[in-house]
């Protein structure tokens, strides 16, 4: 598996192994695209499986977040390992995104965010 999107209710959970594929990015991006016109515009991003990002998973991760935000929902981060942790410090998107510790967190983000 490089990536898969699953359904929770009507959240849409994004998985991957990895994001350091730049062709892959386009593919993500598209079916991205293809969630939110069909309504679907509350992502928890995964990242449980994966150890290290690099500027295309960054890049990538920033696009999920801006379509979705853009489109009225919003993406939360999951399972991020150290080294993602450190480098969104580094990069200042600690404050961007709204990372969690793990999936049930994440869907509690949204159960509560409906309030």
């Amino acid at each position: 598996m490089a990536y898969l999107f699953s359904n929770l209710n009507d959240i849409k959970i994004f998985s991957a192994d990895n994001l350091w594929n730049p062709e892959e990015q386009k593919s993500i991006t598209d079916a991205v695209n293809a969630c939110i016109l069909e309504g679907k515009v509350k992502f928890i991003i995964d990242l449980s499986k994966i150890a290290y990002i690099n500027s295309i998973g960054l890049s990538t991760l920033i696009s999920i977040l801006t379509r979705v935000r853009s489109a009225g929902g919003d993406a939360v981060l999951c399972g991020i390992s150290e080294n993602t942790k450190q480098l969104l410090l580094v990069t200042r998107l600690h404050n961007t995104f709204t990372v969690v510790n793990n999936m049930e967190e994440a869907v509690e983000f949204f159960q509560l965010s409906k309030a």
